[in-house]
């Protein structure tokens, strides 16, 4: 465990890093591939496509710092086929490093898209994660915007650990070709990558809290906040008790600490 901030960060080698090197930038020994929106979906739809199995992950601000004290969490994001950038931290973060991230790619805004082209290929999709009532309310608003779209199966988020294996076999005989896991970080990727060597869908890929968006369970900020990196502010003022620890205190820890390596130069990828 890390205990100071000035204790360098081991580099680990990254799938991302080894298929990306000249898009990738590396944030507290996580490689990041830089990329747009388009191509991340198009990267997910094509190993699903292809069967080639693959995990995909975003991280943000509150990612990172998590990812700071657990070596654990930063390994699992290591061994993910790509890791993505979201929120204007990370993109503060990167800029220090003289990084200039193109684009905020984050599962909140990457779901319909993949939806959209998961119908389109006749790729399906299946959708685990939060309460019962979001995860069916999601999936059903889904298939209303996207007629096309297969959802294979939903299942909500609070299973016992011995339900697992059941869970793994229900996903097997749904015929998924996408799993879409919504626990939120960090247990959606130790999730992923702990047991999607059990799962015949070649792609699974964590979103986080996006389901209650989608099922109508909490709104989005107006467009022109989210246009400018501060939909942040919406959420705190949305769910004040839940956010102010991750926004309040934890942005600025967050960019004191990608500051400090910056200045001592660490944590290059």
């Amino acid at each position: 465990m890390i205990s100071s901030i000035d204790t360098p960060l081991t580099s680990l080698e990254s799938k991302s890093l080894s298929l990306y090197p000249s898009e990738c930038f590396s944030l507290f020994s996580v490689a990041i591939r830089n990329c747009k929106m388009q191509q991340a979906v198009d990267s997910i739809i094509q190993h699903a496509q292809q069967g080639r199995s693959a995990n995909f992950a975003f991280v943000n601000a509150d990612c990172l710092n998590k990812a700071w004290n657990q070596a654990w969490y930063r390994m699992v994001l290591s061994r993910m086929q790509e890791v993505y950038a979201d929120g204007v931290g990370i993109k503060w973060a990167a800029k220090m490093k003289g990084v200039a991230v193109v684009d905020n790619v984050n599962g909140t805004d990457l779901f319909p898209l993949l939806c959209a082209q998961a119908a389109e290929k006749g790729l399906k999709l299946f959708l685990l994660g939060s309460r019962p009532e979001v995860v069916e309310a999601c999936a059903a608003n889904m298939q209303i915007h996207f007629p096309k779209l297969h959802i294979a199966g939903t299942q909500h988020g609070y299973f016992k650990q011995e339900e697992s294996n059941a869970l793994i076999a229900q996903i097997n005989a749904s015929g998924a070709d996408i799993v879409v896991v919504a626990f939120g970080a960090p247990l959606q990727e130790f999730w992923l990558d702990h047991f999607s060597q059990s799962l015949k869908a070649p792609v699974c890929i964590g979103v986080g809290g996006c389901f209650d968006f989608y099922a109508g369970r909490i709104s989005r900020a107006p467009l022109w906040l989210r246009n400018i990196s501060m939909e942040w502010v919406w959420r705190l003022i949305q769910e004040p008790k839940r956010m102010w620890s991750r926004y309040v205190i934890g942005n600025p820890l967050f960019l004191y600490r990608a500051w400090k390596l910056s200045q001592i130069g660490e944590d290059h990828a």
